[in-house]
């Protein structure tokens, strides 16, 4: 296997969100395989407790979103070669795209928010693909923020 070329983050600031939509992806390239190691869900603007769904998936097709660039974990990384684009790593999908394999589904409370943090033996590694975090139905409106952090290795 190839060695860790870096520790990337993608971050979606507070976003009103209310409609069903994947607000975040992240692309791999050929030669790169990526280990998500972390995501999240949370919000800052109400304080009403509230239940919704979001799901952590592959896909097949990527969405069409408002592209925004991985940031390093360190200054001494290389980039991530998981670019922004506008079918690439973004946020805010404003065409889906084609879901395909769900990897975890869970409800939460909106006061609380949602936090996925795998065992290593549990970690997904991606290649030649789009994960995503989507809403799968409507949440309730609030300024959503979301994440996630990656291992990436490079051939």
């Amino acid at each position: 296997m190839a060695a860790i070329s870096g520790v990337y983050d993608l971050v979606r600031s507070s976003v009103t969100t209310s409609t069903a939509i994947t607000i975040q992806q992240v692309t791999t390239v050929a030669g790169t395989a990526i280990e998500l190691t972390r995501s999240y869900v949370n919000q800052s603007t109400i304080t009403t407790s509230a239940q919704t769904r979001i799901q952590l998936l592959r896909k097949s097709s990527a969405a069409t979103v408002t592209s925004q660039t991985p940031t390093l974990r360190s200054v001494s990384m290389q980039a991530s070669k998981c670019v922004g684009g506008a079918t690439a790593s973004g946020i805010t999908a404003t065409i889906e795209g084609t879901d395909s394999t769900v990897y975890d589904e869970e409800g939460f409370n909106v006061v609380n928010g949602w936090l996925y943090l795998p065992v290593p033996e549990e970690r997904i590694m991606l290649v030649n693909t789009s994960v995503a975090l989507k809403f799968p139905t409507a949440p309730t409106s609030a300024g959503y923020c979301s994440g996630q952090t990656w291992l990436e290795y490079a051939s």
